[in-house]
């Protein structure tokens, strides 16, 4: 098992109810890391909806993750 550090910002911050946590985790990837932290936390957003990030990178949801990896999942944002 690897331990992950995840920061939420914007909605996924609010939801989440904290600005950061380190986790244990058996996800392989990405995608699979963002379906534990769904069920967990009841958030209501598709994949679609967030970009992730890993150790300062957006990157694919296929992306492998591994033990002390940094993870930011990136709401839309709007600009003008």
């Amino acid at each position: 098992m690897k331990t992950v550090h995840l920061e939420y910002v914007a909605m996924v911050r609010e939801t989440v109810g904290k600005p950061r946590e380190s986790l244990p985790t058996t996800a392989a990837d990405l995608a699979g890391l963002y379906a534990d932290l769904a069920a967990r936390y009841q958030l209501p957003w598709s994949r679609e909806a967030l970009r992730p990030a890993l150790n300062d990178r957006i990157v694919a949801w296929d992306t492998s993750i591994a033990h002390d990896d940094r993870i930011l999942f990136l709401p839309p944002s709007s600009g003008g």
